[in-house]
Protein backbone atom coordinates (compact mmCIF):
# COMPACT_ATOMS: atom_id res chain seq x y z
CA UNK A 1 0.00 0.00 0.00
CA UNK A 2 1.13 3.37 -0.89
CA UNK A 3 2.14 6.28 1.40
CA UNK A 4 -1.12 8.33 0.05
CA UNK A 5 -3.73 5.45 1.09
CA UNK A 6 -1.96 5.04 4.43
CA UNK A 7 -2.44 8.28 5.18
CA UNK A 8 -6.05 8.50 4.18
CA UNK A 9 -7.14 5.70 6.17
CA UNK A 10 -4.82 7.21 9.73
CA UNK A 11 -7.30 10.47 8.64
CA UNK A 12 -10.28 8.79 8.40
CA UNK A 13 -9.46 6.83 11.31
CA UNK A 14 -9.10 10.34 13.35
CA UNK A 15 -12.12 11.91 11.91
CA UNK A 16 -14.23 8.48 12.95
CA UNK A 17 -12.89 8.56 16.96
CA UNK A 18 -13.61 12.39 16.84
CA UNK A 19 -17.05 11.87 15.86
CA UNK A 20 -17.87 9.04 18.42
CA UNK A 21 -16.22 11.38 21.11
CA UNK A 22 -18.44 13.81 19.62
CA UNK A 23 -21.80 12.13 19.87
CA UNK A 24 -20.65 11.10 23.80
CA UNK A 25 -20.22 14.89 24.53
CA UNK A 26 -22.95 16.50 22.85
CA UNK A 27 -26.02 14.33 23.22
CA UNK A 28 -24.85 13.07 26.69
CA UNK A 29 -28.42 14.18 28.72
CA UNK A 30 -30.84 12.00 25.29
CA UNK A 31 -28.10 8.94 25.78
CA UNK A 32 -29.17 6.53 27.64
CA UNK A 33 -26.67 3.93 30.04
CA UNK A 34 -26.35 0.94 27.41
CA UNK A 35 -25.38 3.88 24.59
CA UNK A 36 -22.68 5.40 26.41
CA UNK A 37 -21.00 2.26 27.24
CA UNK A 38 -21.23 1.01 23.90
CA UNK A 39 -20.18 4.27 22.81
CA UNK A 40 -17.62 4.67 25.45
CA UNK A 41 -15.92 0.86 24.44
CA UNK A 42 -16.08 2.23 20.64
CA UNK A 43 -13.87 4.80 21.69
CA UNK A 44 -11.93 3.13 23.43
CA UNK A 45 -11.16 0.66 20.77
CA UNK A 46 -10.75 3.06 18.18
CA UNK A 47 -8.30 4.52 20.79
CA UNK A 48 -6.24 1.27 20.95
CA UNK A 49 -5.44 0.97 17.14
CA UNK A 50 -1.81 0.90 16.32
CA UNK A 51 -1.45 3.69 13.69
CA UNK A 52 1.28 1.44 11.45
CA UNK A 53 -1.25 -1.36 11.46
CA UNK A 54 -3.23 -1.12 8.13
CA UNK A 55 -5.32 -4.10 8.25
CA UNK A 56 -6.37 -3.17 12.05
CA UNK A 57 -7.31 0.13 11.06
CA UNK A 58 -9.21 -1.16 8.37
CA UNK A 59 -11.50 -3.61 10.67
CA UNK A 60 -11.59 -0.84 12.95
CA UNK A 61 -13.42 1.56 10.67
CA UNK A 62 -15.47 -1.11 9.40
CA UNK A 63 -17.11 -2.83 12.21
CA UNK A 64 -16.98 0.75 14.16
CA UNK A 65 -19.16 1.97 11.51
CA UNK A 66 -21.52 -0.83 11.95
CA UNK A 67 -21.40 -1.22 16.02
CA UNK A 68 -22.40 3.32 16.39
CA UNK A 69 -24.92 2.43 13.68
CA UNK A 70 -26.74 -0.02 15.97
CA UNK A 71 -25.99 1.98 19.37
CA UNK A 72 -28.08 4.38 17.81
CA UNK A 73 -30.38 3.10 15.20
CA UNK A 74 -32.99 3.63 17.42
CA UNK A 75 -32.89 7.24 17.22
CA UNK A 76 -35.33 7.61 13.89
CA UNK A 77 -36.10 11.17 14.33
CA UNK A 78 -33.18 12.31 16.13
CA UNK A 79 -32.77 14.59 13.00
CA UNK A 80 -35.81 16.41 13.52
CA UNK A 81 -35.32 16.46 16.76
CA UNK A 82 -31.70 18.34 16.25
CA UNK A 83 -34.06 20.69 14.08
CA UNK A 84 -36.34 21.08 16.61
CA UNK A 85 -33.91 22.05 18.79
CA UNK A 86 -31.84 24.81 16.60
CA UNK A 87 -35.59 26.24 15.73
CA UNK A 88 -36.60 26.26 19.56
CA UNK A 89 -33.30 28.17 20.06
CA UNK A 90 -33.80 30.55 17.47
CA UNK A 91 -37.03 31.52 18.73
CA UNK A 92 -35.75 32.33 22.42
CA UNK A 93 -33.25 34.36 20.57
CA UNK A 94 -35.58 35.88 18.96
CA UNK A 95 -37.74 36.70 21.94
CA UNK A 96 -34.85 37.76 23.15
CA UNK A 97 -34.10 40.19 20.86
CA UNK A 98 -37.92 41.81 20.42
CA UNK A 99 -37.42 41.68 24.39
CA UNK A 100 -33.89 43.58 25.52
CA UNK A 101 -33.47 45.57 22.01
CA UNK A 102 -36.44 45.99 19.37
CA UNK A 103 -40.11 45.31 19.65
CA UNK A 104 -42.43 45.52 16.36
CA UNK A 105 -45.46 48.32 17.27
CA UNK A 106 -48.54 49.05 15.31
CA UNK A 107 -49.09 53.22 15.23
CA UNK A 108 -53.00 52.59 16.86
CA UNK A 109 -54.18 56.24 15.93
CA UNK A 110 -54.41 59.55 14.06
CA UNK A 111 -52.65 61.66 16.16
CA UNK A 112 -48.49 61.45 15.20
CA UNK A 113 -49.96 62.32 11.35
CA UNK A 114 -48.69 63.50 8.83
CA UNK A 115 -45.30 61.98 10.82
CA UNK A 116 -46.08 58.34 11.54
CA UNK A 117 -50.17 56.87 10.42
CA UNK A 118 -52.60 54.40 11.82
CA UNK A 119 -55.18 53.50 9.81
CA UNK A 120 -55.73 56.11 7.45
CA UNK A 121 -57.59 56.93 3.86
CA UNK A 122 -55.50 57.37 0.88
CA UNK A 123 -56.51 59.25 -2.06
CA UNK A 124 -56.27 58.06 -5.70
CA UNK A 125 -52.71 58.52 -6.69
CA UNK A 126 -50.75 56.88 -9.70
CA UNK A 127 -48.30 55.29 -7.64
CA UNK A 128 -50.59 52.61 -5.90
CA UNK A 129 -53.05 51.88 -8.91
CA UNK A 130 -50.00 51.20 -11.40
CA UNK A 131 -49.28 47.90 -9.10
CA UNK A 132 -51.52 45.33 -9.55
CA UNK A 133 -54.53 44.34 -7.00
CA UNK A 134 -52.96 41.36 -5.73
CA UNK A 135 -49.45 43.60 -4.67
CA UNK A 136 -51.68 46.63 -3.35
CA UNK A 137 -52.25 45.32 0.25
CA UNK A 138 -48.38 43.29 0.72
CA UNK A 139 -47.17 46.51 -0.11
CA UNK A 140 -49.09 49.22 0.55
CA UNK A 141 -51.87 47.94 3.31
CA UNK A 142 -54.09 49.38 0.65
CA UNK A 143 -57.54 47.67 0.66
CA UNK A 144 -60.22 49.02 -0.92
CA UNK A 145 -62.69 48.43 2.78
CA UNK A 146 -62.50 50.82 5.56
CA UNK A 147 -62.58 49.60 9.02
CA UNK A 148 -66.79 49.39 9.06
CA UNK A 149 -67.01 47.19 6.08
CA UNK A 150 -67.70 49.99 3.66
CA UNK A 151 -66.08 49.71 -0.22
CA UNK A 152 -64.84 52.20 -1.46
CA UNK A 153 -65.03 53.18 -5.10
CA UNK A 154 -62.03 56.00 -4.99
CA UNK A 155 -58.94 56.02 -2.99
CA UNK A 156 -57.64 53.02 -0.36
CA UNK A 157 -57.73 52.22 2.86
CA UNK A 158 -54.63 51.60 5.15
CA UNK A 159 -54.27 49.48 7.99
CA UNK A 160 -51.70 51.94 9.05
CA UNK A 161 -47.50 51.85 9.77
CA UNK A 162 -45.99 49.17 11.56
CA UNK A 163 -42.62 50.07 13.25
CA UNK A 164 -39.67 48.72 15.56
CA UNK A 165 -39.29 50.44 18.74
CA UNK A 166 -35.81 50.94 20.11
CA UNK A 167 -36.13 49.49 23.50
CA UNK A 168 -32.47 49.71 24.78
CA UNK A 169 -30.38 53.07 23.59
CA UNK A 170 -32.54 55.24 25.73
CA UNK A 171 -31.10 53.50 28.75
CA UNK A 172 -27.29 54.69 27.55
CA UNK A 173 -28.38 58.45 25.74
CA UNK A 174 -31.13 59.47 27.26
CA UNK A 175 -33.94 61.06 25.50
CA UNK A 176 -34.05 64.06 23.74
CA UNK A 177 -36.49 66.45 23.00
CA UNK A 178 -38.22 65.80 19.71
CA UNK A 179 -38.03 62.08 19.90
CA UNK A 180 -40.62 59.86 18.98
CA UNK A 181 -41.44 57.56 21.53
CA UNK A 182 -42.91 54.70 23.36
CA UNK A 183 -44.59 54.42 26.72
CA UNK A 184 -46.96 52.60 28.00
CA UNK A 185 -50.22 54.17 29.77
CA UNK A 186 -50.08 52.32 33.71
CA UNK A 187 -51.23 54.73 36.21
CA UNK A 188 -51.54 57.58 33.96
CA UNK A 189 -54.95 59.23 34.20
CA UNK A 190 -57.17 62.19 32.73
CA UNK A 191 -58.07 64.53 36.00
CA UNK A 192 -61.07 66.20 33.80
CA UNK A 193 -62.77 63.28 32.48
CA UNK A 194 -61.58 61.00 35.07
CA UNK A 195 -60.36 57.65 33.18
CA UNK A 196 -57.85 55.74 32.91
CA UNK A 197 -55.74 55.99 30.11
CA UNK A 198 -55.12 52.07 29.69
CA UNK A 199 -58.33 51.88 29.20
CA UNK A 200 -58.44 53.44 26.07
CA UNK A 201 -54.98 51.78 24.97
CA UNK A 202 -51.72 49.96 26.89
CA UNK A 203 -49.35 51.73 24.71
CA UNK A 204 -49.14 55.71 22.93
CA UNK A 205 -46.87 57.01 20.87
CA UNK A 206 -45.76 60.60 20.77
CA UNK A 207 -43.19 63.26 20.15
CA UNK A 208 -41.16 64.23 23.56
CA UNK A 209 -41.41 68.09 23.71
CA UNK A 210 -40.51 68.01 27.36
CA UNK A 211 -38.00 67.29 29.52
CA UNK A 212 -38.14 66.96 33.65
CA UNK A 213 -38.03 70.46 34.69
CA UNK A 214 -38.48 72.37 32.07
CA UNK A 215 -40.71 75.00 32.20
CA UNK A 216 -43.33 74.83 28.87
CA UNK A 217 -46.02 77.66 27.26
CA UNK A 218 -47.71 77.55 23.97
CA UNK A 219 -48.01 81.52 22.45
CA UNK A 220 -49.59 81.81 19.09
CA UNK A 221 -49.43 77.99 18.33
CA UNK A 222 -45.24 77.70 18.80
CA UNK A 223 -44.30 75.88 21.84
CA UNK A 224 -41.91 78.05 24.13
CA UNK A 225 -39.37 76.28 26.67
CA UNK A 226 -37.39 77.21 29.36
CA UNK A 227 -35.29 74.14 30.43
CA UNK A 228 -33.99 73.58 34.51
CA UNK A 229 -31.24 76.36 35.05
CA UNK A 230 -32.08 78.63 32.16
CA UNK A 231 -33.77 82.22 32.82
CA UNK A 232 -35.71 82.64 29.37
CA UNK A 233 -37.52 80.76 27.27
CA UNK A 234 -36.97 80.00 23.71
CA UNK A 235 -38.90 78.71 20.39
CA UNK A 236 -38.45 74.08 21.25
CA UNK A 237 -37.32 74.72 17.39
CA UNK A 238 -33.94 76.07 19.06
CA UNK A 239 -33.21 72.91 21.09
CA UNK A 240 -34.00 70.34 17.24
CA UNK A 241 -34.69 70.77 14.01
CA UNK A 242 -37.23 67.96 14.33
CA UNK A 243 -39.76 70.79 15.13
CA UNK A 244 -39.13 72.64 12.19
CA UNK A 245 -41.54 70.65 10.07
CA UNK A 246 -44.42 71.24 12.95
CA UNK A 247 -44.52 74.61 12.23
CA UNK A 248 -43.72 74.76 8.37
CA UNK A 249 -47.62 74.87 7.63
CA UNK A 250 -47.01 72.11 5.16
CA UNK A 251 -48.13 68.55 4.66
CA UNK A 252 -50.68 68.48 7.42
CA UNK A 253 -48.11 69.75 9.86
CA UNK A 254 -50.21 72.61 12.19
CA UNK A 255 -48.05 74.03 14.84
CA UNK A 256 -48.99 73.33 18.38
CA UNK A 257 -52.26 74.37 20.28
CA UNK A 258 -52.85 75.05 23.94
CA UNK A 259 -55.23 73.01 25.89
CA UNK A 260 -56.80 72.60 28.95
CA UNK A 261 -55.50 71.98 31.79
CA UNK A 262 -51.92 71.62 31.80
CA UNK A 263 -51.12 74.11 28.81
CA UNK A 264 -54.75 76.24 28.51
CA UNK A 265 -53.68 79.70 26.81
CA UNK A 266 -50.41 81.31 27.68
CA UNK A 267 -50.32 79.47 30.95
CA UNK A 268 -47.01 78.48 32.03
CA UNK A 269 -46.33 74.29 33.25
CA UNK A 270 -43.06 73.06 34.62
CA UNK A 271 -42.55 69.24 34.16
CA UNK A 272 -42.01 67.25 37.01
CA UNK A 273 -38.66 65.19 37.74
CA UNK A 274 -38.22 61.74 36.34
CA UNK A 275 -40.94 62.37 33.86
CA UNK A 276 -41.82 63.37 30.44
CA UNK A 277 -44.31 65.70 28.73
CA UNK A 278 -45.53 64.24 25.13
CA UNK A 279 -47.65 65.61 22.39
CA UNK A 280 -48.66 64.45 19.63
CA UNK A 281 -47.78 66.06 15.91
CA UNK A 282 -51.19 66.45 14.60
CA UNK A 283 -51.95 68.11 17.10
CA UNK A 284 -55.42 69.35 16.61
CA UNK A 285 -56.41 65.69 16.91
CA UNK A 286 -54.23 64.51 19.68
CA UNK A 287 -55.00 63.49 23.32
CA UNK A 288 -51.67 63.73 24.70
CA UNK A 289 -49.80 65.08 27.86
CA UNK A 290 -51.88 68.77 27.38
CA UNK A 291 -55.20 66.98 28.59
CA UNK A 292 -53.51 64.38 31.17
CA UNK A 293 -50.62 65.48 32.07
CA UNK A 294 -46.46 64.05 32.11
CA UNK A 295 -45.34 60.32 31.60
CA UNK A 296 -43.06 58.85 34.20
CA UNK A 297 -39.92 58.05 33.38
CA UNK A 298 -41.20 54.33 34.27
CA UNK A 299 -43.24 53.98 31.85
CA UNK A 300 -41.17 54.67 28.92
CA UNK A 301 -40.54 51.46 26.60
CA UNK A 302 -38.25 53.31 23.89
CA UNK A 303 -37.55 55.50 20.43
CA UNK A 304 -39.52 54.98 17.50
CA UNK A 305 -36.39 53.22 15.05
CA UNK A 306 -38.11 51.67 11.36
CA UNK A 307 -41.00 51.51 9.81
CA UNK A 308 -40.92 48.26 8.27
CA UNK A 309 -44.27 48.02 6.63
CA UNK A 310 -46.09 49.40 4.48
CA UNK A 311 -43.61 50.78 1.96
CA UNK A 312 -45.14 54.29 1.71
CA UNK A 313 -42.51 57.35 1.73
CA UNK A 314 -42.40 57.27 5.32
CA UNK A 315 -40.34 53.53 5.14
CA UNK A 316 -37.42 53.23 6.91
CA UNK A 317 -35.85 55.50 9.67
CA UNK A 318 -38.65 56.96 11.66
CA UNK A 319 -39.15 60.97 11.02
CA UNK A 320 -36.48 61.49 8.29
CA UNK A 321 -38.91 62.98 5.95
CA UNK A 322 -39.66 66.61 5.50
CA UNK A 323 -43.46 67.93 4.99
CA UNK A 324 -45.09 67.78 1.51
CA UNK A 325 -45.16 70.90 -0.57
CA UNK A 326 -48.39 71.28 -0.45
CA UNK A 327 -50.48 73.70 1.96
CA UNK A 328 -51.43 71.75 5.24
CA UNK A 329 -55.19 73.86 4.52
CA UNK A 330 -58.17 73.44 6.78
CA UNK A 331 -58.96 70.18 8.88
CA UNK A 332 -61.95 67.39 8.11
CA UNK A 333 -63.50 67.63 11.52
CA UNK A 334 -65.23 63.80 11.38
CA UNK A 335 -61.98 62.24 10.40
CA UNK A 336 -59.26 64.39 12.16
CA UNK A 337 -57.13 64.88 9.35
CA UNK A 338 -56.55 67.13 6.87
CA UNK A 339 -56.77 66.67 3.41
CA UNK A 340 -53.10 67.26 2.59
CA UNK A 341 -52.43 64.21 4.56
CA UNK A 342 -54.32 61.99 2.23
CA UNK A 343 -51.60 62.86 -0.48
CA UNK A 344 -48.81 60.80 1.83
Amino acid sequence: MNFFQRRSLKKQLRHFKHHVNHVLHVDDDILNSAQKTGLQALAADVAAVKPGSVDEIKQVLNEGQQRLVKLLRHRRYSTITEYLDILAVAVVVAFGIRGIFFQPFKIPTSSMQPTLYGIHYISSNDTISKFPAFLRYPLFSAGKTDPQGNHLNKGWYSQGDHLFVDRYSHHITGLDRGDIVVFNTEGIEDPVRRNKLADKGYYYIKRLVGLPGDSMKIVDKKLYVKPSGENEFRPVTDFSPKFDKIYSGKGGYQGHRSEDPFLAGDSVYQVPADSYFMMGDNTMFSYDSRFWGPVPRKNIVGRASVIFWPFSRRWGSVDRQPPLDVPTGLPDLDSGRFSSMTLQ
